[in-house]
């Protein structure tokens, strides 16, 4: 499923960018004194300087925690992590010759050509993240209303381009501002967080999740029906619902509606959407904790 190392609030991410930055800190600390003992090779430092350069020097090792599944999966971590090998490699055989003489020009060379290369591959590495961050909903983990806006136009014209259906569901959670107004919003984060985790459950690897506003979430399902559509969201609809939700006294069961509509010819992103919401809409109107389904763009609807 198309998640920030699937439910994790954001936390995961933040806390191994940290991490990141902390490790490229403490890289370039080592890389600083591995160039002053090059030009200055004679120079009396500590006895165990060599060890502690080439332990500044390892980024990985001021790892804590290991990378979310979607960044240790991502070519830009495995590059930083192959141009850090090589660094390391030549790091090593500088920091041995610093201590019976200078280093050759090539030997140089090399060095300051594979440090340049692993700078590169950390910055791109340090843009890809700070990106998925700023398209993560913080309270739920999920992509929030930006990253639906870009994704959804592009599913749409894989779509198209494929000929394949698409379908989107709006969701909402039935008489949210009771909960809120009854255990306070801290509680109805709760609720949220309980939710997302529930939806993320339901839902199939290639579905898109994503937090559209308040207590309004919206799915999108590439490759599906509407007949396939109403299974997989009543299936999501069904397990909101299973259980209750509780912290400490405060217990809710808290049920969803659902407004599903299937994408038609040369329909925007926006109008799609829209009659997600609409089908939302009539399924509050109708009693809640239901799906129903839009009707088709420009389908007439014959007088019963």
């Amino acid at each position: 499923m198309n998640f920030i190392s699937g439910l994790v609030g954001g936390d995961d991410l933040r806390r191994f960018h940290g991490q990141l930055h902390r490790g490229l800190l403490m890289h370039r600390k080592g890389r600083l004194a591995l160039f002053f003992k090059l030009q200055f090779p004679r120079a009396i430092l500590m006895e165990d300087m060599a060890t502690e350069v080439q332990s500044q020097l390892d980024l990985a090792a001021w790892f804590v925690d290991a990378p979310p599944i979607e960044i240790a999966q991502h070519a830009s971590y495995c590059d930083v992590m192959d141009a850090l090998e090589i660094a390391m490699g030549v790091a090593h055989v500088a920091l041995e010759r610093a201590t019976t003489g200078k280093l050759g020009t090539d030997a140089f060379t090399d060095l300051t050509q594979s440090l340049h290369e692993f700078d590169r591959c950390a910055d791109i590495l340090d843009a890809v993240i700070t990106n998925l961050l700023t398209d993560v909903d913080t309270l739920t983990g999920l992509f929030n209303r930006a990253a639906l806006d870009r994704d959804l136009s592009r599913e749409l014209a894989k779509a198209a381009r494929n000929g394949k259906p698409l379908s989107v569901a709006m969701v909402d959670a039935d008489n949210f501002k009771v909960v809120n107004d009854t255990y306070g919003h801290a509680f109805g984060d709760v609720v949220l967080r309980k939710l997302a985790e529930r939806f993320m459950e339901s839902l199939r690897p290639s579905d898109l999740l994503y937090r559209h506003g308040g207590e309004e979430f919206l799915v999108v399902l590439p490759d599906t029906t509407q007949a396939q559509a109403e299974v997989v969201l009543d299936r999501l609809r069904k397990r909101a619902s299973a259980l209750p939700i509780s912290k400490g006294a405060m217990a809710v069961t808290q049920s969803v509606s659902v407004g599903i509509a299937v994408h038609s010819a040369n329909e925007s992103p926006l109008a799609l959407v829209a009659r997600s919401d609409e089908a939302l809409y009539n399924a509050k109107a109708q009693g809640r904790n239901r799906v129903v389904v839009a009707p088709q763009k420009n389908s007439t609807v014959l007088p019963a």
